[in-house]
């Protein structure tokens, strides 16, 4: 019996470093690519691994991560590039444009609802996915430039501040539940060590971690370490605190 290939996943890495990406590529000749020459510019290795999956996605490379002629249209200028740059996209989205003429069009959620019936991918992955195929459709002349807004990060800083300013003053251990509190505000709690330690981790890290394989890898071995930590130096069971994980 044939074994099933794989669905290859639209393109999530950030938008930023997509245009990263784009960039290197039309400046440099490479005839293979591979992780260490994105790290080597400064992109992480999750960063390295996306855009490497994106190069596929989009057959820039193949496979073994030899570079296909395709890539040759990235070195073009003005509207012939943008030419070669929309025979690209629609080709790799094909799936997008069978169902839909013009899905750069469609209205946010529309777009969210094709993105997940036609790839099957998590509501996280729709949320990068979308803007990074938008952007494409702006290298390729269906969307007009200037047209992804990225938006930037905000933290509440005066909830953090009114929070100490309302206890100024309180016993000690008051203090240290409520910095405990305050740090987890955008965090998640994960138990990780049968009820005896709790890590605070980012929520979009926590969501990552289904998604992104070397990542998850890379948690496992983080989490068993933690496991061995707690077994050697906290031996009580703290599962039974009505404050534990809170």
């Amino acid at each position: 019996m044939e074994k099933k290939q794989k669905q290859m996943p639209p393109p999530y890495v950030s938008v930023v470093k997509l245009e990263n990406m784009i960039d290197l590529l039309s400046r440099r000749n490479f005839t293979d690519i591979s992780v260490s020459i994105f790290t080597n510019y400064g992109f992480s290795k999750v960063d390295a691994l996306l855009s490497i999956s994106a190069l596929r996605f989009l057959g820039f490379i193949n496979e073994d991560g030899h570079v296909t002629d395709a890539i040759a249209g990235l070195r073009l200028k003005g509207e012939v590039q943008k030419k070669e740059f929309e025979k690209i996209v629609r080709e790799a989205y094909k799936k997008l444009f069978d169902v839909v003429d013009d899905p750069q069009n469609l209205s946010a959620d529309e777009l969210s609802n094709e993105f997940t019936l036609q790839y099957g991918i998590s509501k996280r992955i729709v949320k990068t996915a979308k803007p990074v195929f938008l952007k494409l459709c702006e290298y390729a002349g269906l969307k007009a430039e200037g047209s992804i807004v990225r938006s930037k990060r905000t933290f509440n800083t005066k909830k953090k501040v009114a929070v100490k300013e309302k206890y100024a003053g309180a016993p000690p251990q008051i203090l240290d539940q409520l910095n405990a509190r305050v740090g987890r505000m955008g965090f998640a709690s994960i138990r990780v060590a049968e009820g005896r330690m709790v890590l605070n981790i980012p929520v979009e890290l926590k969501e990552r971690l289904l998604d992104e394989e070397a990542l998850g890898e890379d948690w496992k071995i983080l989490r068993t370490a933690l496991r061995v930590f707690a077994d050697k130096y906290i031996l009580d069971d703290l599962s039974g605190d009505e404050n534990f994980g809170t």
